[in-house]
């Protein structure tokens, strides 16, 4: 996870483009961490873990420990991914510009 999500929603993040848009950013931004705990937390697991405990306090139905949760599937490629990827990537040598 890099910063570019961050930086390219940041309006939305703070709430310009009204409360059903700011609600959306915000769980998409919640879901990619936790994810993103589950997959480094047998490499770093002090750290996500606690990572993960501030992230439990705006879930419901979570397991007390990140150790204790499954390890996420993978997901199939989707036809259109190619186009996204090379779409985010054009956006990136944009932002970095």
């Amino acid at each position: 996870l890099t910063n570019i999500y961050v930086r390219y929603n940041r309006k939305r993040l703070k709430g310009r483009n009204g409360r059903n848009d700011t609600a959306m950013c915000l769980a998409t931004l919640h879901h990619v961490l936790v994810i993103l705990c589950k997959v480094m937390a047998p490499f770093t697991p002090f750290f996500t873990e606690k990572i993960f405990q501030n992230l439990r306090k705006a879930m419901h139905d979570q397991p007390v420990s990140l150790h204790w949760c499954d390890f996420p599937a993978a997901e199939e490629e989707v036809q259109g991914d190619r186009h996204i990827e090379e779409s985010i990537q054009r956006m990136q040598s944009v932002i970095d510009v």
